[in-house]
């Protein structure tokens, strides 16, 4: 099972989008038809807990690039 997570940086008025962050967590069991739906259900949650705290650092990165970008776009400007 994969599971993709995604976080968009944005400013809601404008529409202005400032950076996106993205992970990707991936695990595989033996399963067959005869799974549960239960079996399914876990290993679909285990994938979103790692996909999430893998996300997490990413949207700091992202943020940091964003504060580092325009921090100093604006000390340009005002100098």
């Amino acid at each position: 099972m994969t599971t993709t997570v995604s976080a968009a940086l944005f400013d809601v008025r404008t529409e202005y989008l400032y950076g996106l962050a993205e992970s990707t967590a991936k695990e595989s069991r033996n399963a067959s038809v005869w799974s549960t739906s239960d079996a399914v259900d876990d290993l679909r949650r285990v994938t979103e807990k790692q996909a999430f705290s893998q996300l997490i650092p990413e949207i700091e990165t992202t943020w940091a690039g964003v504060i580092a970008q325009y921090v100093n776009s604006s000390m340009k400007a005002t100098n």
